[in-house]
């Protein structure tokens, strides 16, 4: 069975989350806690350096650190509509479920600024009309994956207050 490119997963999301949103989907990607992508490189570089000493303290390390970042690190699904922005909690390392109510932000209630794209991630300033910031990141893929959340990160970029 051959594996599904980009794009076939996009389908898949869009067709798993749409029966939640009344408004149709028009665009899906995927935002994280910020340093996310960081925090994983920095421990393959570290678990590397410890494996070559050590190899079962490197996969203590690994699993240590992958543990953590599963309790910590929030990967959120997100659909936006023409209203609103919509993300459903993705947990790392298993096949996406829907398994509550997604977090709704009214897309007139923020603006979204951008710091410069990293090789592999991006870091976004969620700025509510209330005063409340809140920072994601956006991150990136190698190959077909590497364009993968670039809809939603337009969309974004041009909500309503932008």
């Amino acid at each position: 069975m051959p594996i599904p490119n980009a794009e076939q997963y996009r389908q898949k999301y869009i067709q798993q989350i749409q029966p939640y949103l009344a408004e149709p989907i028009q665009a899906v990607g995927f935002v994280s806690t910020p340093g996310y992508v960081n925090g994983i490189v920095s421990d393959a570089v570290v678990g590397k350096a410890i494996s070559s000493m050590s190899f079962v303290g490197g996969r203590m390390f690994h699993r240590n650190r992958r543990e953590v970042r599963d309790t910590v690190v929030k990967n959120q699904l997100v659909a936006i509509t023409q209203t609103t922005v919509n993300m459903f909690d993705f947990l790392a390392g298993q096949e996406f479920a829907v398994t509550k109510a997604p977090i709704v932000w009214a897309r007139s209630s923020f603006r979204v600024t951008a710091e410069e794209r990293g090789r592999m991630s991006q870091h976004l300033h969620v700025d509510f009309a209330t005063g409340e910031r809140i920072n994601v990141d956006v991150n990136f893929s190698k190959g077909e994956w590497a364009t993968f959340n670039d809809p939603m990160l337009a969309l974004l970029m041009e909500s309503p207050t932008n």
